[in-house]
């Protein structure tokens, strides 16, 4: 197969194509288009080489890409938390797959929508959920404590942390009100503080 005389729709379409033979993906990833090689990086077929290989792309639409393919490396993933770019480091804080290591280092990120996306993880652990509760950004700490994954005791917590600052933010105490296991008790308190803003 001569990649060289295919049109970038041709060589996308077989970059996309879960059945293109691995060593087509290869070619491919090497293509002077960053559109195909974002493709190949997205391919769920492409081999954990030819991700590392993509991971290093001066491209931060392949790296995004490489980020977010569930064959990625966890090392990969890792090395991706120092990713210079905030799509990437954005793209790899919302893959489930993402390492716990890598999330903590990401819940510290300087950007709070990072930080919020970290928030928003479905696997994220209880000391990450813990910690983005009391961020200093208001819109971290509002996802935060909407995260299912909350329990009773730590929605408790947060409450009480919001309630220590000189001013709660309304649209946390409104996510702690909605969060499903929120406790009755809490609930009752945060209406009768709060009840015309909820």
């Amino acid at each position: 197969m001569n990649l060289h005389n295919m049109s970038y729709s041709e060589k996308r379409e077989l970059a996309e194509k879960l059945d293109t033979p691995r060593d087509i993906l290869l070619d491919l990833a090497r293509d002077v288009d960053a559109g195909v090689r974002a493709y190949v990086a997205d391919n769920t077929n492409t081999s954990q080489d030819v991700l590392r290989y993509l991971s290093t792309d001066n491209s931060y639409w392949v790296r995004s890409k490489v980020v977010t393919n569930p064959n990625t490396p966890n090392d990969i993933l890792i090395k991706a938390v120092k990713d210079h770019d905030n799509t990437v480091r954005g793209f790899l804080a919302t893959n489930p797959k993402t390492p716990l290591i890598a999330l903590r280092e990401l819940s510290k990120d300087t950007r709070y929508g990072i930080r919020r996306k970290v928030a928003n993880n479905p696997s994220i652990s209880e000391d990450i959920l813990r910690a983005l509760a009391k961020d200093k950004d208001w819109v971290v700490r509002s996802h935060a404590v909407a995260h299912p994954m909350a329990s009773r005791a730590l929605l408790v917590m947060f409450f009480e942390y919001e309630q220590s600052l000189k001013y709660a933010d309304m649209d946390v105490i409104k996510s702690l009100y909605e969060n499903a296991k929120s406790p009755k008790f809490l609930k009752n308190v945060m209406y009768t503080l709060y009840g015309k803003w909820l």
